[in-house]
């Protein structure tokens, strides 16, 4: 088979049919390794799936505390457009998002009292 029969695909190359018409006996679809999309094959994977039951997955962004809860409250504010500019670029010059810049100013107002 030479590489024109063959199409480079994210999980491997798959062998491409000559004839116009597929003929899922001859030319099956297979994974990186070889083995044929079947029935059974689909079998095994939901039978996995239910083995190792639902993924565990985090709701959210994870919390900015070291608190056990899990909650980090949310401050908004409005300001002026200058006081916007401001802060970004101060952020910018930092290397850190405008949200980060402004949690560490207010950290350091509060350890000052």
């Amino acid at each position: 088979m030479s590489a024109k029969d063959q199409v480079r695909l994210p999980g491997g190359v798959v062998s491409v049919a000559e004839e116009a018409e597929f003929d899922p006996s001859i030319d099956a679809a297979r994974d990186p390794s070889g083995r044929r999309y079947d029935d059974a094959y689909f079998d095994e994977l939901a039978d996995e799936a239910e083995r190792s039951g639902p993924p565990q997955l985090r709701r959210g962004r994870p919390s900015l505390g070291s608190t056990s809860s899990g909650h980090s409250p949310r401050l908004s504010t409005r300001v002026p457009q200058d006081v916007d500019d401001a802060v970004r670029a101060a952020a910018a010059r930092q290397g850190v998002t405008p949200a980060q810049w402004l949690r560490e100013a207010i950290e350091q107002r509060l350890v000052r009292g």
